[in-house]
């Protein structure tokens, strides 16, 4: 099968693959309008520098019509310095979320172990509590996000 497109009036109407039998029982007066059709690959193009080709109307010929691409077209600074620093959100978010995820985790079997063992833990049975005493007598490191997404972006 090969692929054929039906032309009128200057405009493609539609494109359909045929056998050589169907080509062959196409009316002579009808021939004229049905012309073999050129598929054109994709321009290869970087998208971290470019934005991918447009398809463009297809150019009808003589004898055939062809699939049309426009060039690629450069991204701006601005818009691959955007793209970089959705791409440090978008991580930074993820590791923030997993650092609270296993916080709660943590918290959750604290107050498991608690209620199982009835002790009297130092650490407060609350959310708020929990953080102040965290914060406060275990010394954890702070996060600072600014610091992260900086040292993101030296990766990315």
């Amino acid at each position: 099968m090969a692929k054929y497109a039906h032309v009128k009036d200057g405009a493609v109407l539609r494109i359909k693959d045929l056998t050589a039998e169907q080509v062959a029982d196409i009316p002579p007066h009808k021939a004229a309008y049905i012309l073999p059709y050129v598929d054109v690959a994709q321009p290869a193009y970087a998208p971290a520098t470019h934005h991918a080709p447009v398809r463009l109307t297809d150019v009808i010929g003589p004898s055939d019509v062809t699939q049309a691409w426009a060039a690629a077209v450069a991204k701006t600074a601005q818009e691959i310095t955007a793209e970089k620093q959705a791409k440090i959100n978008a991580v930074a978010s993820e590791v923030f979320a997993a650092i609270n995820a296993l916080y709660a985790i943590a918290f959750d079997m604290e107050n498991r172990v608690r209620t199982q063992v009835e002790s009297k833990s130092a650490i407060p049975p609350t959310v708020a509590g929990a953080t102040a005493y965290l914060n406060g007598v275990a010394a954890l490191p702070s996060l600072d996000e600014a610091k992260l997404r900086e040292k993101l972006a030296e990766l990315l």
